[in-house]
Protein backbone atom coordinates (compact mmCIF):
# COMPACT_ATOMS: atom_id res chain seq x y z
CA UNK A 1 0.00 0.00 0.00
CA UNK A 2 2.88 2.40 0.70
CA UNK A 3 4.17 2.21 -2.86
CA UNK A 4 0.73 2.76 -4.41
CA UNK A 5 0.23 6.04 -2.51
CA UNK A 6 3.65 7.30 -3.48
CA UNK A 7 3.20 6.35 -7.13
CA UNK A 8 -0.22 8.02 -7.22
CA UNK A 9 1.14 11.28 -5.82
CA UNK A 10 4.04 11.28 -8.29
CA UNK A 11 1.69 10.72 -11.21
CA UNK A 12 -0.54 13.58 -10.03
CA UNK A 13 2.37 15.98 -9.68
CA UNK A 14 3.91 15.00 -13.00
CA UNK A 15 0.61 15.46 -14.81
CA UNK A 16 0.72 19.13 -13.83
CA UNK A 17 4.04 19.82 -15.60
CA UNK A 18 3.78 22.46 -18.31
CA UNK A 19 6.20 22.56 -21.19
CA UNK A 20 6.90 24.05 -24.54
CA UNK A 21 6.09 21.21 -26.95
CA UNK A 22 9.53 19.69 -27.46
CA UNK A 23 10.44 17.42 -30.32
CA UNK A 24 13.85 15.88 -30.98
CA UNK A 25 15.85 18.38 -32.98
CA UNK A 26 14.15 21.48 -31.53
CA UNK A 27 16.64 24.22 -30.76
CA UNK A 28 14.78 25.78 -27.77
CA UNK A 29 12.51 24.47 -25.01
CA UNK A 30 11.07 25.57 -21.68
CA UNK A 31 9.95 23.19 -18.94
CA UNK A 32 7.95 24.52 -16.00
CA UNK A 33 7.48 22.19 -13.07
CA UNK A 34 5.26 23.03 -10.07
CA UNK A 35 6.41 22.26 -6.55
CA UNK A 36 5.05 23.14 -3.14
CA UNK A 37 7.86 22.98 -0.60
CA UNK A 38 7.92 25.01 2.59
CA UNK A 39 11.46 26.32 2.93
CA UNK A 40 10.89 27.22 6.58
CA UNK A 41 8.83 24.28 7.89
CA UNK A 42 8.96 25.36 11.53
CA UNK A 43 7.77 28.92 10.72
CA UNK A 44 10.79 30.48 12.42
CA UNK A 45 11.06 33.21 9.76
CA UNK A 46 7.35 33.56 8.90
CA UNK A 47 6.87 36.50 11.26
CA UNK A 48 9.93 38.32 9.89
CA UNK A 49 9.13 37.56 6.24
CA UNK A 50 5.40 38.24 6.51
CA UNK A 51 4.35 34.72 5.52
CA UNK A 52 5.51 31.23 4.64
CA UNK A 53 8.54 31.00 2.38
CA UNK A 54 7.47 28.51 -0.32
CA UNK A 55 9.31 27.07 -3.32
CA UNK A 56 6.48 26.92 -5.88
CA UNK A 57 8.16 25.88 -9.10
CA UNK A 58 11.09 25.64 -11.44
CA UNK A 59 11.72 27.01 -14.93
CA UNK A 60 14.19 25.11 -17.09
CA UNK A 61 15.38 26.70 -20.32
CA UNK A 62 16.99 24.30 -22.79
CA UNK A 63 18.82 25.28 -25.93
CA UNK A 64 20.74 23.22 -28.44
CA UNK A 65 21.85 26.16 -30.52
CA UNK A 66 25.37 27.54 -30.15
CA UNK A 67 23.88 31.05 -30.45
CA UNK A 68 24.37 33.27 -27.40
CA UNK A 69 21.02 33.95 -25.74
CA UNK A 70 20.51 36.33 -22.80
CA UNK A 71 17.61 36.34 -20.37
CA UNK A 72 17.03 39.52 -18.36
CA UNK A 73 13.41 39.30 -17.24
CA UNK A 74 10.51 36.94 -16.63
CA UNK A 75 6.91 38.09 -16.31
CA UNK A 76 4.33 35.80 -14.77
CA UNK A 77 0.70 36.75 -15.53
CA UNK A 78 -1.70 35.59 -12.80
CA UNK A 79 -5.03 33.97 -13.73
CA UNK A 80 -7.19 33.35 -10.68
CA UNK A 81 -8.70 35.25 -7.74
CA UNK A 82 -7.34 38.78 -7.34
CA UNK A 83 -4.16 38.89 -5.26
CA UNK A 84 -3.63 42.21 -3.46
CA UNK A 85 0.10 41.76 -2.81
CA UNK A 86 2.67 39.11 -3.68
CA UNK A 87 6.35 38.84 -2.85
CA UNK A 88 8.47 36.60 -5.06
CA UNK A 89 12.12 35.87 -5.74
CA UNK A 90 13.83 34.00 -8.54
CA UNK A 91 16.97 31.98 -7.90
CA UNK A 92 19.36 30.29 -10.32
CA UNK A 93 20.58 26.78 -9.67
CA UNK A 94 24.00 25.38 -10.31
CA UNK A 95 23.81 22.02 -12.05
CA UNK A 96 26.33 20.47 -9.65
CA UNK A 97 24.45 21.45 -6.46
CA UNK A 98 21.05 21.14 -4.85
CA UNK A 99 18.80 24.21 -4.89
CA UNK A 100 19.63 26.74 -2.18
CA UNK A 101 17.72 30.02 -1.72
CA UNK A 102 20.80 32.08 -0.82
CA UNK A 103 21.89 35.59 -1.85
CA UNK A 104 24.63 34.22 -4.11
CA UNK A 105 21.99 32.58 -6.35
CA UNK A 106 19.36 35.35 -6.20
CA UNK A 107 18.57 36.52 -9.73
CA UNK A 108 15.60 38.79 -9.06
CA UNK A 109 13.45 40.27 -6.33
CA UNK A 110 10.06 40.26 -7.99
CA UNK A 111 7.73 43.23 -8.15
CA UNK A 112 3.98 42.61 -7.96
CA UNK A 113 1.79 44.72 -10.22
CA UNK A 114 -1.62 44.65 -8.53
CA UNK A 115 -3.35 46.31 -11.49
CA UNK A 116 -2.13 43.81 -14.12
CA UNK A 117 -1.87 40.89 -11.68
CA UNK A 118 1.71 40.20 -12.82
CA UNK A 119 4.87 39.22 -11.02
CA UNK A 120 7.70 41.03 -12.82
CA UNK A 121 11.12 39.48 -12.26
CA UNK A 122 13.73 41.94 -13.58
CA UNK A 123 17.15 40.32 -13.38
CA UNK A 124 19.99 42.09 -11.61
CA UNK A 125 22.02 41.59 -14.80
CA UNK A 126 21.37 39.72 -18.08
CA UNK A 127 22.12 36.02 -17.78
CA UNK A 128 23.66 34.07 -20.63
CA UNK A 129 21.71 30.84 -21.01
CA UNK A 130 23.69 27.62 -21.27
CA UNK A 131 22.47 24.35 -22.79
CA UNK A 132 20.33 23.89 -19.64
CA UNK A 133 19.57 26.81 -17.31
CA UNK A 134 17.36 26.23 -14.30
CA UNK A 135 15.58 28.81 -12.11
CA UNK A 136 13.42 28.45 -9.00
CA UNK A 137 10.52 30.67 -7.94
CA UNK A 138 10.10 31.28 -4.21
CA UNK A 139 7.05 33.13 -2.91
CA UNK A 140 6.47 34.61 0.54
CA UNK A 141 2.85 33.76 1.24
CA UNK A 142 0.66 34.88 4.13
CA UNK A 143 -2.04 32.25 4.91
CA UNK A 144 -4.80 34.13 3.03
CA UNK A 145 -2.64 34.48 -0.11
CA UNK A 146 -1.61 30.78 0.07
CA UNK A 147 -5.23 29.81 -0.47
CA UNK A 148 -5.61 32.23 -3.41
CA UNK A 149 -2.44 31.01 -5.14
CA UNK A 150 -3.67 27.41 -4.98
CA UNK A 151 -6.72 28.44 -7.06
CA UNK A 152 -4.96 29.78 -10.14
CA UNK A 153 -2.21 29.71 -12.70
CA UNK A 154 0.79 31.84 -13.63
CA UNK A 155 1.34 32.13 -17.39
CA UNK A 156 4.86 32.85 -18.59
CA UNK A 157 4.55 36.04 -20.64
CA UNK A 158 6.06 35.88 -24.12
CA UNK A 159 6.92 39.59 -24.22
CA UNK A 160 9.85 39.23 -21.78
CA UNK A 161 11.44 36.15 -23.37
CA UNK A 162 14.36 36.23 -25.80
CA UNK A 163 13.21 36.18 -29.43
CA UNK A 164 14.47 32.60 -29.93
CA UNK A 165 12.16 31.27 -27.21
CA UNK A 166 9.24 33.46 -28.32
CA UNK A 167 9.51 32.04 -31.83
CA UNK A 168 9.74 28.48 -30.49
CA UNK A 169 6.65 29.02 -28.33
CA UNK A 170 4.67 30.40 -31.27
CA UNK A 171 1.77 31.55 -29.06
CA UNK A 172 1.74 28.31 -27.02
CA UNK A 173 0.56 28.94 -23.45
CA UNK A 174 3.17 27.87 -20.89
CA UNK A 175 1.91 27.93 -17.31
CA UNK A 176 2.80 27.24 -13.71
CA UNK A 177 -0.31 25.80 -12.08
CA UNK A 178 -0.32 25.47 -8.32
CA UNK A 179 -3.58 23.55 -8.33
CA UNK A 180 -1.61 20.42 -7.50
CA UNK A 181 -3.81 17.94 -5.62
CA UNK A 182 -2.43 17.14 -2.21
CA UNK A 183 -2.34 13.43 -1.48
CA UNK A 184 -1.90 12.38 2.13
CA UNK A 185 0.20 9.24 1.71
CA UNK A 186 0.14 8.68 5.47
CA UNK A 187 -3.41 7.34 5.09
CA UNK A 188 -2.08 4.65 2.73
CA UNK A 189 0.72 3.75 5.12
CA UNK A 190 -1.72 3.10 7.97
CA UNK A 191 -3.81 0.71 5.84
Amino acid sequence: MKKMGLVMSLIMVNSMVSALPYRPGDEYAILIEPTWRMLDPDDSYAQTLGGQWVLVGSFTFKKRSQETVHLNKLILQWHGPTIPKLVGELYSKRSDRDFLPIEEYLVSDGMWCKTNQELVLDFRYPLTLGPVSEFFLVLTLPKEVQELVKQGTFDLSLRALPIQFRQALDETRVSLSLRVPVVDIRSDIRS
